[in-house]
């Protein structure tokens, strides 16, 4: 996708696209095809705690950057980070319950589009506090780690309650 020439404000939550001067028919016909209902717009200009903070949500993460670039952290089936850039122009989804996290590069700016299928909700959970007991997080593990949850200690009594034992 290209923002340019389009009619992005810095920030608008919701965002409607039915109050754009200049839509652009590219991402209207894929907000209708994969039926992302609702879309706000953010502008980040410094690192913030709570995105740097390793969470995940309870939604696929959707994004698509108008302006500016960043850096989002994502973790692998190993369970360590893979970091990719983020420019202008991409578009990317990534599964609810994926741990990641996000901070401005050098420039200190981005403008991001944050898009969902469904009504609007940005709840985060923080690694430390939800330890994989979460239905978000479960399916995550259950679809693509195989069901190994890298949170589960088989020495901790205090582990969640989830097992890495077939059952």
């Amino acid at each position: 996708l290209d923002p340019t020439g389009y009619d992005y404000p810095q920030s608008a939550s919701p965002w409607d696209v039915n109050n754009s001067t200049s839509p652009d028919p590219v991402l209207a016909a894929l907000r209708a095809e994969k039926n992302f209902e609702y879309a706000d717009i953010i502008t980040v200009t410094q690192r913030y705690e709570s995105f740097w903070g390793e969470h995940f949500h309870q939604n696929n993460t959707i994004r698509y950057i108008i302006d500016g670039s960043g850096y989002f952290d994502l973790r692998d089936v190993d369970d360590k980070w893979v970091r990719f850039s983020v420019k202008k122009g991409d578009f990317f989804l990534w599964p609810a319950g994926i741990y990641h996290r996000f901070t401005v590069d050098e420039g200190n700016f981005i403008t991001a589009m944050r898009l969902l299928q469904g009504s609007p909700s940005w709840s985060s959970f923080v690694r430390e506090d939800v330890k994989g007991d979460h239905s978000a997080r479960i399916e995550y593990i259950d679809t693509y780690l195989c069901g190994d949850d890298p949170d589960y200690d088989s020495s901790d009594s205090g582990s969640p309650l989830r097992t890495n034992s077939p059952t």
